[in-house]
C-alpha cells in the first residue's frame, strides 16, 4: 500500500469516526429531558406510531406529558393506547397487540402459527404485568373477595384499571316481610362492611361502594 493511499484511508476513517461521534452527541442531546419507554408490538412487523409519527418498536424517547401510541397491521384492528408519562412505570414494557377481527387476519394467523404464538405470548406478558400493577396499586385486592355470614365484599375496576369500585352484598337473615328487623340488619351489616374497608386502609368517603340490597333505598 502506497503512502498516499494509506493517507487517504486514514482521512476517510477519521471522517467516519467523526460522523459517528457527532451522531452519538446528537442522539444524547435529543434524549435530554425525555422519558424512555419500552414498546413492544405483536405481530412484530406491525407499524408503530407515536403521536402520528412512525417509529421503531423497542426503546423510544418521548417528552413528558400525554402521548398516543398505535400499532397497525393490514386487516387487523389497530391497538391504541394513550399514556401519560407521570402516571406510568417507565420501566415496564408497553404492549400493543392489533386484533385479528377480519377473515383475512384470521387466515394470516392460521397460515403463520408462529405469529399467533408471538401474539399469545405478548398477551400473557401483558396480562401478568397488568395484574401485578393492579395488585401493587390496590393491595387490598389480595384479600378480596372477603366474605362472612353478614356480607360479601367484591370489587370491579374502571378507568383503565386506575379506580377500584367495591360491591358489597348484604346477607340479612330476617325476611323482607319483617320490615323493621330486615332494614336494621341491612344498616348494621352495611356499617360492618364499611368498617372492614376502613380497617384495611380504604377511605370510604372517596370510593365508589355499591350495596345490594341498598339499606338507603
Amino acid at each position: 500500500m502506497t503512502g498516499q493511499r494509506r493517507k487517504i484511508l486514514l482521512i476517510v476513517g477519521g471522517v467516519i469516526a467523526l460522523l459517528i461521534f457527532v451522531a452519538s452527541i446528537f442522539s444524547v442531546v435529543d434524549k435530554i429531558g425525555k422519558v424512555e419507554l419500552n414498546v413492544a408490538v405483536a405481530p412484530n412487523d406491525a407499524i408503530l406510531m407515536v403521536d402520528g409519527k412512525t417509529t421503531q418498536p423497542g426503546k423510544i424517547y418521548v417528552t413528558k406529558g400525554k402521548h398516543e401510541l398505535k400499532a397497525s397491521k393490514d386487516h387487523f384492528t389497530d391497538d391504541t393506547k394513550t399514556i401519560e408519562t407521570d402516571k406510568i412505570d417507565s420501566k415496564l414494557t408497553i404492549y400493543l397487540i392489533p386484533k385479528p377481527d377480519s377473515t383475512e387476519a384470521q387466515k394470516y394467523l392460521d397460515e403463520n402459527p408462529s405469529i399467533q404464538q408471538e401474539r399469545e405470548h405478548a398477551g400473557d406478558l401483558q396480562a401478568t404485568q397488568t395484574q401485578e400493577e393492579i395488585s401493587k396499586k390496590f393491595p387490598i385486592l389480595t384479600q378480596l373477595p372477603h366474605e362472612n355470614p353478614d356480607y360479601k365484599i367484591d370489587y370491579g375496576l374502571s378507568d383503565n384499571n386506575t379506580k377500584i369500585n367495591f360491591v358489597v352484598t348484604l346477607y340479612p337473615y330476617a325476611l323482607p316481610g319483617n320490615a323493621a328487623v330486615y332494614q336494621q340488619q341491612l344498616k348494621d351489616f352495611k356499617q360492618e362492611a364499611l368498617q372492614w374497608l376502613k380497617d384495611n386502609g380504604i377511605d370510604t368517603t372517596k370510593t365508589t361502594i355499591t350495596f345490594n340490597p341498598n339499606p338507603d333505598q
